[in-house]
């Protein structure tokens, strides 16, 4: 971890880059892989949005808000 008087180097040196420089950069950095586990969902997920769904004041939540779309057809949400 570094120092906040390095960190704030760092970030200096960033911002100073031109943008040949942070591709060149890019380029030369390791690519990462994600842990599956982080991607599937886990039991207690699952558990805690069903008990979400059983909730009443959620229930009615979204009642409303599926009300407020069909007052508002013209309004795209799908982005």
């Amino acid at each position: 971890m570094l120092s906040k008087a390095e960190q704030e180097n760092v970030e200096t040196e960033y911002h100073r880059m031109k943008h040949e420089d942070f591709d060149e950069t890019m380029a030369e950095a390791k690519s990462h892989r994600v842990h599956e586990k982080g991607l599937n969902p886990t039991e207690d997920t699952d558990n805690e949005l069903a008990q979400m769904a059983a909730d009443p004041d959620i229930q009615e939540e979204l009642r409303e808000v599926e009300e407020l779309w069909k007052e508002s057809p013209s309004t795209d949400l799908s982005s």
